[in-house]
């Protein structure tokens, strides 16, 4: 079911890399791992039950999606900053 309602999103972030929109694509990754880090630690849904360990398994698909397009080091340092202030959980899993 994520990765249902995540494929849209992974296909407008390559969207924007192609475009060169790189700041975008930095802003729809960020927007992607803040949303899957909320689920897993914030939400009461059933259906996170289902799957415990699948929000931080596509933070990893959501980070190499965004790796694939050009990433310089400031965009880089950037979303590895987001992950550790906003995602502390997640901080040494998603580097």
């Amino acid at each position: 079911m994520i990765e249902a309602v995540l494929a849209p999103y992974l296909e407008e972030l390559s969207r924007y890399q192609a475009l060169d929109l790189n700041l975008e694509a930095g802003e729809m990754c960020k927007g992607l791992l803040l949303g899957l880090y909320q689920f897993e630690h914030e939400s009461k849904s059933q259906f996170k039950d289902w799957a415990t360990d699948l929000p931080l398994d596509f933070a990893h698909e959501v980070l190499a999606a965004w790796r694939k397009g050009t990433v310089g080091e400031a965009e880089a340092a950037e979303v590895s900053g987001f992950i550790q202030e906003e995602l502390p959980r997640w901080s040494v899993s998603l580097k």
